[in-house]
């Protein structure tokens, strides 16, 4: 129960309406524990109880790392939309961009990993994985929020490399057509001066 609490708060927080699915798990979990405190309940239909209530509290976990990673995994899409073209290697000499793509690559496996060894019924083991890449998408969430200033410094960077660029390109226009009209002219007076002499 202990993993369930901060999951469900984690979930809370991160979504507006809490998940059904795993409402639902809830209220089986604390019906099967409700039936072993019934009047004239057998050992055996209690062990029954609480083994169905372990199912629960299993998927319970399952439901809250699936959830909280695809919300995790939309928070990374976001930044990648949002800084789509912002030059990221400006930052710490282009580490943050090896780190980033490093902590996402590893996250992104271990999610893989986990829903191929679910599938394959390793539970405990899928549970571990999904724990594993819960922290690895959390800690990535956090070195992006530890970077957002140097992520805005990056964008202003960016921004301002490209106005420079246009502003070069004019500057060299104008000089390039200061160049033609002197030519341009230079070439007129000759004539004229030419056909005076």
């Amino acid at each position: 129960m202990n993993v369930v609490y901060p999951l469900v708060a984690d979930i809370e927080v991160y979504y507006e309406r809490f998940p059904i699915s795993i409402f639902d798990e809830i209220r089986n979990f604390n019906d099967h524990i409700a039936r072993c405190y019934r009047k004239g309940v057998t050992s055996a239909f209690r062990e029954e109880q609480l083994k169905a209530a372990r199912t629960h509290l299993a998927r319970i976990k399952f439901e809250s790392f699936k959830f909280l990673l695809v919300y995790l995994d939309d928070e990374a899409k976001r930044f990648q939309s949002q800084t789509k073209g912002i030059d990221l290697t400006l930052i710490d000499q282009g580490n943050f961009v090896n780190s980033l793509n490093k902590i996402l690559d590893q996250a992104i496996n271990a999610k893989r990993e986990a829903t191929k060894i679910e599938i394959l019924g390793e539970h405990e083991e899928a549970l571990a994985k999904y724990e594993e890449a819960f922290i690895l998408y959390t800690k990535l969430n956090d070195f992006i929020m530890e970077n957002r200033k140097n992520v805005r410094w990056a964008k202003f960077r960016t921004s301002l490399s490209r106005k420079e660029k246009v502003l070069w390109t004019l500057f060299g226009g104008f000089i390039s057509y200061l160049i033609w009209l002197l030519f341009y002219n230079l070439t007129h007076i000759y004539n004229f001066f030419k056909t005076l002499f």
